[in-house]
Order: structure tokens, then C-alpha cells, then sequence
């Protein structure tokens, strides 16, 4: 028996032992992730070889140092004097960490001193994971070392959107080919479309039919309606139909039946519940953070203000423009404050006043990068925090750019403010009116030194002294929200965005804070300028930022929440890298069908018409987008 128990255990760890090596020589054959791996290339391991290393190792300066350049995949793979500097998935043998660590006196680099652990550990990351090195694009045209802009902008995703012919044909006259019934040209292999009058239900499908036809294939017959009923409401609400649900809509025999149904999903709050999440990951939005961060114990405003805009069906360029300056817009209401916590909930890091100014300095650019990386790729679909250290290496977007845009952020001040319940706010109105109502008076008295008009201007300041709590929200040199009131909401600490001086702030030569080189003035990205184009002049440009959106970069932005609408109803979007449109990101793949509806989606608030089947066609309307999609003959 024992012997029977010891041959178990040894055939337990044999097959343990094998099933490790399997799954290591799995591991070791799996593709590499390359657009992970250029992201993680570009955002840590670019700016320390920038920082540490283009000085001396350069193309250009490479010979004065062992002919090593570290500034090309070419050069990094063929060394220097003494050989390869690494060697791709083997950190213990690369000549370039052996010199970081400084374990050989006659070998350490760089000279004026050993770089940081967490700096050498991402090193080792990096070439552990087989030192992946992105090659260059030329997606901005350089001229020698300058951009060729007007080349730039002729890139699919950033050409302005015209007017794009929706195909027309008779659906009685196209054919497609029966895969294997028979040779090409063969007339018997060519079927009709079956139900044709049910193949195209609105010009999204023509888009997608003609496609077909071109390439020889006919469209999947129409799903059943249990079938559509289950994938309707898990793709609009997020749950499973009931039984009931399931049984009415199946003896439902009105033509209209699936409308009215997509029509009473739509109204459901569950929509905005299960669209919200979406977008919350997009803002990277988290109910609590770790311990080495500053939070805000408030953070579930911003989630249930996404949730009830969604619900509320706000335009979409409202619900984007309110998430970047809804404290700078006018006629802005208290409940939609919260909606600051797209910039507001951005990771904030413990500053401790013992470190040194320099590494303060690089903390707060890191939280500069964090809200410029997640504003660029959620609302552009650009990775502009690639350009922090140098030009994007594919892309057209500039340092300069980046600093025009980090400026915005530098210029917003986050911190924590009383939220007031509404008791109390009402008196903050009363106190504001009468202190509106005492200036108006001594306006009226302005030049006269008389005792009434002392007596006034008295009663101003005692009020604010019986008031400290008021002093500062009611204060006129404060252009942003200084109290959030939420009706009847208790007592609590809410998220203040405001104002600080404007700053423009200077390039960081390598990313290096402590390096600085020219003022870069406030401003939207150069790839969207005009001749009459012009710096932020408001405040922190938050509001020039966001309207900029959806002027200068309109076709960009409409393309961009197009595709990642149409990427949760369909699978898969029409472009399948939905935070990257640039050259490093993949080509639509039907990119007459994208232009369409990027144009139905930005121009319907132009056009401000009744649409063909009566509904008014308001401007950027996500929830009449979505019944576009999912009454398609496509989604069905």
C-alpha cells in the first residue's frame, strides 16, 4: 500500500513537471503582443533611454562613445565595441544591465551615477519580455526634420468628413456566389439574396451589402426572435429578458414589434447602467484608489452623473464638453459638477515634503501625463502622451503639442471642497443676492463719501465675516466651481477643479522637468489648425479644449465614438484598435461605411431635421445612433 502511494505521489509530480514545461514552451511560442508591447516601450523605456542615454549614444554622436547608439532597434541589437548590449529575453546576459548595475568598476553606465532601482527593473522588464522595439511609421511626412503638415493631415482618420453616395442597386439584380457550386463565371452558381426586402432596412446595410457582393458572399439569414430578444436586451441593458419578456414579444405579430422593443429598451435605466461602464473604463474610473495615491471618498457622483446622462440621452458633445469644463459653461446646473470627475478622479500621488523638488516636479508631470494620455486616446483616439520626451515617433503630434496641451492641466488646481446640503446652499443664494443687491446700491452711491454709503459697505463685510463658511465660493476672483450642491445630498467632501494662474509651460527637454527649453503657449493640437487658429485665452482652455473637439477635430472625434458604439452591438469595430486612429493603429475596414456614419452621427444637429421616419434628428444623439445600429438588417 505505502508503495502503491509513493508511485501516486511520483506520478503527481511527473505530471506536474511536464505540465509546467508544456505550458512554459506554450508560453514561450505565444506571439508577442506588439501594440502592448511599443505602449509599454514608448511610455517607460523610450524616456529613460532618452534621458540617460541619447546624450552620448546617439546616430550622431555614436562615435565618440565605443560606436554604440541606443537610439534605433538596429543599433540596440548590434551594440557598440564590445559587442551586444543585450541579448532578447536573457536580462542576466546583457552587457547593458551588467553595466547599469555597476557590478563591474570598468563597466558602469551611465557615468555621473547609478540610475534608480525601478528604472533598472524596468529595464530587465523589457528585455526579459524580449526587448521589443517598435519600428518607425512615416505617417507624418518629414521633410529632413520637420513635419509635412499638409501630408499629415491627409491620413484617413483626420480628413474632414464630406458627403459620402450610400450604394445604389436593385436588390432583385444581385447575385452572389455559392462557394463551390461552381467554377467562376458560372452563371448556376449565383443566388438571389433570400427575403431580399428584408436584406437592407436602412442605408447601413447597403453599405454592407454592396460589400458583399463585391466580394462574392450573401448576407446570414435573420437571427429568431428569442434570439434577437436576448441579444437586443444583454446589448442595450446588460440583462437577460425575463420569461414574460420573452413570450410577449414572441406573440407579438405587429410589423413594428422589434422597434417598439428596441424602443423600450432604450428608455429602460438600465441603458445608461450598462453603457456607463463602457465609458467608465474609458475615464479609468475606480471607487476607491491605492494608498499611495490621494482620493476622494466622492467618486460616485461622476459614476451616477454618467449613468443618468446616458439615461437622459445628452448629446454627446454636451455629456464630452461637460466632463472637461462643465465649472467654465454657462448655465451649467449644480447636479452636472460631478461630471468634472473625468479630470477630477485622475491619479493624484502622495507628494512628501521631505522629497527633493526635483522629484515633486516629476510626480506632478506624471499627473499631468495621466489626464493628457486618457483625454487623447478616450475622446481622439491619439496616444499624444508618446510625445512627451520627443516627437511622436509615427504619428504627427510634436512635443510642442504635448506641452500646449499639458499646460491645460498644469493650470487647473484639484482639490477638496465642502459639499454643501441643500439647506444650507439656499443660504449661500440668500447671502449672494443680498451681497449682489448691497453692491448695486453703492454703485448708485459710487464717489459719495457719505456715512450711508460706509454704512453699506459695512454690512458687506459683516457679512462675510458672520460667514467665513461662504467666503470662498462666493469669492469673484474664483472662475470655477468652488461648492457643488446636489439636492437634499448629506454632508460630504467633493472634488474641487479650479483655477489657477494660467500657465504656458515650457518643453521638458526629454521629459526632464528639471531641463526646460522654450514657452509652448496653450493650444489645441497642430494637425488641426488653421490659419486662424489661436492659443487658449480662457482660463485654464479647458473649454477651448473641449469645443475644439468638436470643431477642429470633428470628423476625428465623430469617428472615433462611431467606432466604439459600433464595436460592442457588432464584436469587433470597423476600426479594431479603437484608442489608437494613428498610423500605429489599424486601417477601417470599411472605411466608406465609417464616413457615413461619423457624418450621420455629427451633422443630424445641422441639418436640425425631422428625419424620414419622423423623429427629430438631434445633434451628436448616442441613443438614436444606437436604434440606427441595432434595427439593421447587419445587427439582426
Amino acid at each position: 500500500m505505502k508503495r502503491f502511494a509513493a508511485w501516486c505521489l511520483v506520478a503527481q509530480i511527473l505530471l506536474f513537471t511536464v505540465e509546467f514545461f508544456v505550458n512554459v514552451c506554450i508560453a514561450a511560442d505565444q506571439p508577442i503582443d506588439e501594440r502592448a508591447a511599443a505602449e509599454f516601450f514608448e511610455k517607460k523605456i523610450r524616456p529613460l533611454l532618452a534621458k540617460h542615454c541619447y546624450e552620448c549614444h546617439a546616430h550622431d554622436k555614436a562615435g565618440d562613445s565605443g560606436e554604440l547608439a541606443v537610439d534605433s532597434r538596429a543599433a540596440l541589437l548590434k551594440g557598440g565595441d564590445r559587442g551586444p548590449i543585450m541579448v532578447a529575453g536573457k536580462p542576466d546576459e546583457s552587457l547593458l544591465l551588467k553595466a547599469l548595475k555597476y557590478g563591474d568598476p570598468k563597466l558602469q553606465m551611465p557615468p555621473e551615477g547609478k540610475l534608480p532601482d525601478a528604472e533598472i527593473e524596468l529595464l530587465t522588464k523589457w528585455i526579459a519580455d524580449g526587448a521589443f522595439v517598435p519600428e518607425y511609421g512615416v505617417a507624418a511626412q518629414k521633410k529632413g526634420k520637420e513635419i509635412d503638415w499638409t501630408a499629415a493631415r491627409q491620413f484617413w482618420s483626420v480628413r474632414p468628413l464630406g458627403r459620402v453616395a450610400i450604394p445604389e442597386f436593385r436588390i432583385s439584380d444581385i447575385g452572389f456566389r455559392n462557394e463551390g457550386a461552381g467554377k467562376a463565371g458560372d452563371d448556376a452558381a449565383l443566388l438571389s439574396i433570400r427575403n431580399p426586402q428584408s436584406a437592407i432596412r436602412n442605408p447601413l446595410d447597403s453599405f454592407i451589402v454592396a460589400k458583399l457582393h463585391e466580394n462574392g458572399l450573401a448576407p446570414s439569414s435573420a437571427a429568431d426572435k428569442r434570439t434577437l430578444i436576448r441579444r437586443l436586451a444583454f446589448d442595450l441593458i446588460g440583462l437577460p429578458p425575463s420569461p414574460d419578456e420573452v413570450a410577449e414579444f414572441l406573440a407579438d405579430e405587429r410589423p413594428d414589434a422589434y422597434e417598439r422593443l428596441v424602443d423600450r429598451l432604450l428608455a429602460s435605466p438600465h441603458f445608461g447602467e450598462r453603457w456607463a461602464r463602457y465609458w467608465l473604463d474609458l475615464a479609468r474610473y475606480v471607487d476607491d484608489t491605492p494608498d499611495w495615491q490621494k482620493t476622494t471618498e466622492q467618486a460616485w457622483l461622476y459614476r451616477d452623473w454618467v449613468v443618468r446622462a446616458f439615461n437622459e440621452d445628452r448629446p454627446y458633445d454636451e455629456f464630452v464638453k461637460l466632463q472637461l469644463a462643465a465649472d467654465m459653461m454657462p448655465e451649467t446646473v449644480p447636479e452636472d459638477y460631478a461630471a468634472l470627475g473625468f479630470v477630477g478622479l485622475s491619479p493624484q500621488y502622495w507628494k512628501e515634503l521631505k522629497l527633493a523638488p526635483s522629484v515633486i516636479e516629476v510626480i506632478v508631470a506624471d499627473e499631468w501625463d495621466e489626464r493628457l494620455d486618457a483625454v487623447s486616446r478616450t475622446f481622439l483616439g491619439l496616444t499624444v502622451a508618446c510625445a512627451r520626451c520627443h516627437d511622436h515617433k509615427f504619428d504627427a503630434i510634436t512635443t510642442r503639442d504635448y506641452y500646449a496641451l499639458a499646460g491645460v492641466f498644469a493650470s487647473t488646481d484639484l482639490s477638496d471642497r465642502p459639499l454643501l446640503p441643500s439647506p444650507t446652499a439656499e443660504l449661500v443664494r440668500e447671502a449672494r443676492h443680498k451681497v449682489d443687491s448691497l453692491k448695486e446700491s453703492l454703485k448708485k452711491t459710487k464717489g459719495k463719501e457719505s456715512e450711508e454709503a460706509q454704512q453699506l459697505q459695512q454690512q458687506i463685510v459683516d457679512l462675510r465675516e458672520a460667514t467665513p463658511y461662504f467666503d470662498t465660493p462666493m469669492a469673484p476672483t474664483i472662475e470655477e466651481a468652488s461648492v457643488f450642491v446636489m439636492p437634499d445630498g448629506p454632508d460630504a467632501t467633493k472634488l474641487d477643479i479650479r483655477r489657477r494662474q494660467p500657465r504656458d509651460l515650457p518643453v521638458f527637454r526629454r521629459g526632464n522637468p528639471s531641463n526646460p527649453g522654450d514657452i509652448v503657449p496653450r493650444r489645441f493640437l497642430e494637425l488641426f489648425s488653421s490659419a486662424t487658429s489661436q492659443p487658449f485665452q480662457q482660463g485654464s482652455g479647458r473649454r477651448e479644449f473641449a469645443e475644439a473637439l468638436f470643431h477642429d477635430a470633428q470628423a476625428l472625434t465623430a469617428r472615433v465614438i462611431v467606432n466604439r458604439i459600433w464595436s460592442h452591438h457588432f464584436g469587433k469595430g470597423l476600426v479594431r484598435t479603437p484608442s489608437d486612429f494613428g498610423l500605429q493603429g489599424e486601417r477601417p475596414s470599411h472605411p466608406e461605411l465609417l464616413d457615413w456614419l461619423s457624418s450621420e452621427i455629427a451633422e443630424c444637429g445641422v441639418r436640425s431635421a425631422e428625419g424620414e421616419d419622423g423623429r427629430h434628428r438631434a445633434a451628436w444623439a448616442l441613443k438614436r445612433f444606437h436604434r440606427l445600429l441595432v434595427t439593421s438588417s447587419t445587427y439582426r
